[in-house]
């Protein structure tokens, strides 16, 4: 494991100089000293994300990505002038392809499905490029983002990622640390004090959409409330599976929190995701049947 980071750092040596070199003649070229720090800040981040995803274990790399996705196309209010986490998901992803790939024994294999989500990024990459929407900024960010073609590479890429028990249970990790962070900002968004809340554009009125709810880093109350669901689900799991009675206390209240925030989101389409998929999922396997009736109790 030490040689291959090694091999991985060596390799990275010269490209990353060249970014280094790259970020220090943008800094330097800025109209402002303060347009200059944001843009050294934002390319030194992306070396530093480009060392992570070659060195590191790709369970913790793509998991901090996911971490980084809930600032999405709003790093610049942050001072950061790139979209970290884009570059961090693509980087962590061509890395896990990479080093399956290395391994020739067959791993790196598609399914239909795959084929299936090639074929709609293709469909709407040609409707787009016949539209006329390729040349627009924001179109090109709303296929990569909101249609989805980065998160069908990670669809593709995270049972590579997450192979074995241990790498799973860091995504799980990763996932009921942003359900604390997510349901702790609900709470504060909705009662205060609003001071607390980090970063501080997410109490920006001006800045995206209901400023009134509970809409998180995401500057959306429908996501958030979402993504509060999806962590309050994750969770659940981990105080199933955790063996530790502290931390599975921790997963519990977590799960509270989450659920807390999906009400704080006041979004009706949140809303009933949690109270339909909620009972669905248990309905669906046998040993979860029993739980039906006092969840929906």
């Amino acid at each position: 494991m030490t040689a291959r980071r090694g091999l991985g750092l060596r390799l990275a040596a010269i490209p990353l100089a060249a970014l280094m070199a790259y970020a220090a003649t943008r800094g330097v070229a800025a109209p402002t000293p303060a347009d200059g720090f944001e843009r050294v800040v934002g390319l030194v981040a992306l070396a530093g994300l480009a060392i992570a995803a070659m060195t590191a274990p790709p369970a913790w790399t793509l998991s901090g990505a996911l971490v980084l996705s809930m600032f999405q196309s709003h790093w610049q209010l942050m001072g950061v002038s790139v979209s970290l986490d884009r570059y961090a998901m693509l980087f962590v992803i061509a890395c896990v392809l990479v080093r399956e790939w290395r391994h020739r024994d067959g791993r790196l294999q598609t399914q239909p499905v795959h084929w299936i989500l090639i074929l709609f990024g293709l469909y709407a990459l040609g409707s787009a490029w016949i539209g006329g929407g390729l040349s627009d900024h924001q179109a090109r960010f709303e296929l990569i983002d909101k249609l989805g073609l980065i998160p069908f590479l990670v669809f593709f890429a995270a049972p590579f990622a997450f192979r074995t028990e241990a790498d799973r249970r860091v995504l799980l990790g990763a996932l009921v640390a942003i359900g604390a962070y997510l349901g702790v900002i609900a709470v504060l968004e909705t009662t205060g004090p609003k001071a607390l809340i980090v970063p501080h554009y997410i109490t920006d009125p001006t800045q995206g959409i209901h400023s009134d709810r509970a809409r998180g880093p995401f500057l959306d109350a429908g996501a958030n409330g979402i993504a509060l669901y999806a962590c309050a689900v994750a969770s659940v799991i981990a105080f199933i599976k955790w063996r530790d009675r502290r931390w599975r206390v921790v997963a519990l209240l977590v799960a509270g929190l989450c659920l807390l925030g999906v009400v704080f989101a006041l979004t009706r389409a949140a809303w009933l995701g949690a109270l339909i998929a909620s009972p669905i999922a248990l309905a669906a396997s046998r040993e979860t049947r029993r739980y039906l009736l006092p969840t929906a109790a």
